[in-house]
């Protein structure tokens, strides 16, 4: 029985469940944590750069309006 009287809770899993599990699997391995470190990029400061040099956004009005 559950504190206060409700019903036991279930807990269910979707058809990924078989790949999270797999994927845990192999991160547990130290090999793949060092693969994994040098994949991860953090891609915000290169926005940043862009944004901050006064570009905005693309144009896309098209030829006609270029003129």
């Amino acid at each position: 029985m559950v504190k206060g009287g409700g019903e036991a809770r279930t807990i269910n899993t979707d058809n990924k469940e078989p790949l999270l599990q797999q994927m845990n699997r192999k991160m547990a391995k130290e090999h793949s944590k060092v693969i994994y470190c040098k994949c991860k990029t953090i891609v915000e400061p290169v926005f940043g750069k862009i944004k901050n040099s006064g570009f905005r956004g693309f144009s896309v009005n098209g030829k006609k309006s270029r003129r």
